[in-house]
């Protein structure tokens, strides 16, 4: 399998677009469109590859529930780290803080 920027960039992207309630805004989803769906071996590969290296997080555990009906967590339980940002920055081409 094959790491794919674009979709690496999708993922963040998607991740940075998201809102937490712990934070005191209301929680939603953003429209995006994956290249790749999220049930994809090449997803869930390089979601795997962002969580390996520090650039995501899961900031909401599965439920007992959740845990016996999905395999993969689903991308909207975790959350981009310092990390991420930074990293989702240079892919766009800005200057940040390491």
């Amino acid at each position: 399998m094959q790491r794919d920027i674009r979709l690496v960039q999708q993922i963040l992207d998607y991740l940075e677009q998201l809102h937490y309630p712990e934070y005191g805004e209301e929680r939603s989803l953003p429209e995006q469109r994956f290249q790749e769906s999220m049930e994809s071996p090449s997803f869930q590969y390089n979601r795997s590859l962002l969580a390996q290296e520090g650039y995501i997080e899961v900031w909401k555990p599965r439920t007992d529930d959740e845990q016996r009906l999905m395999s993969p967590l689903p991308i909207n339980n975790y959350r981009l780290t310092w990390k991420g940002h930074n990293f989702l920055d240079k892919l766009r081409g800005n200057p940040t803080y390491e």
